[in-house]
């Protein structure tokens, strides 16, 4: 059974859930044909869409939808080992063992932040760290030794400036 998409919009196909399902499969068979070397015309020619843009337009679709379904996966993967490795840690936290809480303290910040949970916060206090830059001249520039040797340039003590939020 052949379903036709039968109008395009900028991102995709129109709203029907068939549409939607073909359209992405359009786009995984799309990139498989690419990954094989078809050209964009001859892909949209097979897959019966109008043109060669579209056929680009339709796998760009589907590649972005199968990394996003990927890092979510990824993502989940990753929270139930935390998980995991925080509940082994239980017992020993129980019985008041100082490394396993600092342990536990780290596993439960590294989950906070693969899950997003601290983003927030972490924006608004931000991480303000002073950045010392130190400039020398190119030892292999002459007119640069020339002019250090004779003192022209003042070697000026390192200025930190304040952090942006004075309160801190």
């Amino acid at each position: 059974m052949t379903v036709k998409v039968k109008t395009i919009q900028k991102r995709g196909p129109k709203v029907t859930k068939i549409a939607k399902v073909l359209y992405f499969a359009n786009g995984v068979r799309a990139l498989d044909m690419r990954l094989n070397g078809m050209p964009w015309g001859e892909i949209a020619e097979i897959l019966q869409l109008p043109d060669a843009n579209t056929a680009l337009k339709c796998a760009r679709a589907a590649k972005e939808k199968l990394d996003q379904e990927t890092a979510e996966e990824l993502r989940a993967v990753h929270h139930d080992r935390y998980e995991f490795m925080f509940k082994s840690l239980m017992p020993k936290i129980s019985q008041g063992r100082e490394r396993a809480i600092e342990v536990a303290a780290k596993v439960l910040e590294s989950d906070a932040k693969l899950m997003g949970i601290n983003a927030d916060a972490e924006k608004e206090q931000g991480n303000f760290q002073p950045i010392l830059i130190s400039i020398r001249a190119n030892p292999a520039d002459a007119a640069a030794v020339k002019r250090i040797a004779a003192k022209e340039i003042i070697d000026n003590p390192a200025r930190i400036l304040p952090s942006p939020d004075s309160s801190v």
